[in-house]
Order: C-alpha cells, then sequence, then structure tokens
C-alpha cells in the first residue's frame, strides 16, 4: 500500500473501514464495511436494490 493509500485509509473514521469483501459467488473486492454496532436497529432497505435503484428520497 502507498503512502497517498496510507493517508485515505486513515482518514476512515470508526464505524466505516475497509476490508475483502466476498460475494455469493465467492469471488471478493476490496471495499466498505461498517461495524454491526452501527446500523443496529437500522430498517433493512436491501430490497429497494440500493440507492441507485431508489433514489426517490433524494
Amino acid at each position: 500500500m502507498g503512502i497517498v493509500d496510507r493517508r485515505f485509509v486513515a482518514q476512515i473514521k470508526s464505524p466505516l473501514g475497509i476490508s475483502t469483501l466476498m460475494f455469493e459467488d465467492c469471488s471478493t473486492v476490496q471495499g466498505f464495511l461498517c461495524e454491526s454496532y452501527a446500523v443496529a436497529g437500522a430498517i433493512d432497505i436491501s430490497h429497494l436494490g440500493g440507492w441507485l435503484a431508489d433514489n426517490s428520497g433524494f
């Protein structure tokens, strides 16, 4: 990881982080994740297909 990458990652504050994410087909990518405590009690909106699919509130 280069200096620029380390500086970027250092600016990411909890509850966010970067890690390896695995898809249902077992392929992996690097991406953002969120600690589970930060979404406790949140409404699951997965069925909406993401913010691009349902941006009616924007």
